[in-house]
């Protein structure tokens, strides 16, 4: 995760937003900075098991605005295979993200389509960056203005995600 990332949202035992705004001094093992921007995802995962793994939104920005197109691209997440050289830069105008692991993909997995390769892909088998609004806004006063929709007024936002091979 980018600078801009500045914080995750606390999150009770059902994945809901407690409204209480963690700084990375209170959850480290959330953050992907500094001292922890190599250590891999399922080394944290002691810390997660209420959630079994990382289902969480992560805070960019505090401007509640519905029209959040209209505010600048902010690089969040950059996340690079130097398995495959594929990379991901994701970019967004919403206020958050949630980070998603697949925790709850039962241990059975989930079967390829039927013109991919015979695989089985089960939790931890990948990630989502979903860009949004903070979860359970309606339901937060601090919050709902984000999300509440006023008579002839627009909601708008713009999210990127850029992919690149690296041929290093």
């Amino acid at each position: 995760m980018t600078d801009e990332v500045n914080a995750v949202l606390e999150c009770d035992e059902n994945c809901l937003p407690t409204g209480k705004v963690l700084s990375w001094s209170e959850a480290p093992w959330m953050s992907f900075k500094d001292v922890n921007a190599g250590v891999a995802i399922g080394a944290r995962l002691e810390h997660l098991e209420s959630t079994r793994g990382y289902d969480h939104p992560y805070v960019i920005h505090n401007d509640y605005k519905i029209d959040t197109a209209s505010l600048p691209l902010r690089h969040a997440v950059n996340v690079y295979s130097p398995e495959s050289g594929i990379e991901l830069d994701f970019s967004t105008t919403e206020p958050t993200f949630q980070f998603y692991t697949g925790g709850w993909i039962s241990d059975e997995g989930l079967e390829a389509k039927k013109d991919q390769k015979k695989i089985k892909l089960g939790p931890s088998s990948g990630f989502c960056l979903e860009a949004s609004r903070n979860p359970d806004s309606p339901n937060k006063p601090d919050w709902r203005s984000a999300v509440l929709l006023q008579k002839d007024a627009t909601y708008t936002a713009k999210s990127v995600y850029a992919f690149h091979a690296r041929l290093d």
